[in-house]
């Protein structure tokens, strides 16, 4: 497997994970089944009230945990998409290798799509879309992903 295949696979499971994150977290508030807490008769179990903050502290810290690390992947996201468009959004793989590349390459990359999907969303069969994206890897090894990126050499148009 090629650098730049690793590379845009990575990308393509932190897509994959910050989609499952933000699940989760639309998810969170309605797991806690919290209400309100009733002063009248105050119970203690084990030594400890049962007041509920602990589910609500517990909520808190997964979100936070969850935000920091949807910060994380947005970075690696937002990487490969400097290489595909460019870090000025005119240049990268977009320059060198066309639409058909780069629009193959965002769907399976960074949209997680399936080769089926990519194909629906492009209008070419699935095997046309995997060349694409293939050619557009080939050249990211032949010229190199920082060089892509920066839209150095040929890398620009």
């Amino acid at each position: 497997m090629s650098y730049a295949r690793d590379y845009f696979e990575q990308a393509r499971e932190a897509v994959r994970e910050l989609q499952s994150i933000r699940s989760k977290l639309e998810g969170l508030p309605y797991r806690l089944d919290i209400g309100g807490i009733d002063y009248s008769k105050p119970t203690i179990a084990h030594g400890t009230a049962q007041s509920g903050m602990p589910a609500v502290e517990q909520a808190v810290d997964a979100e936070s945990r969850y935000i920091k690390r949807m910060g994380e992947l947005v970075e690696i996201i937002n990487a490969a998409y400097d290489i595909i468009y460019g870090r000025d959004r005119k240049s990268g793989l977009l320059a060198l290798a066309g639409y058909e590349c780069t629009d193959a390459l965002e769907l399976r990359y960074l949209k997680a799509m399936s080769w089926q999907e990519v194909s629906k969303s492009m209008n070419y069969s699935a095997r046309a879309c995997q060349r694409f994206a293939d050619t557009a890897l080939d050249m990211c090894e032949a010229y190199g992903l920082a060089k892509v990126r920066d839209g150095k050499g040929v890398a620009t148009q």
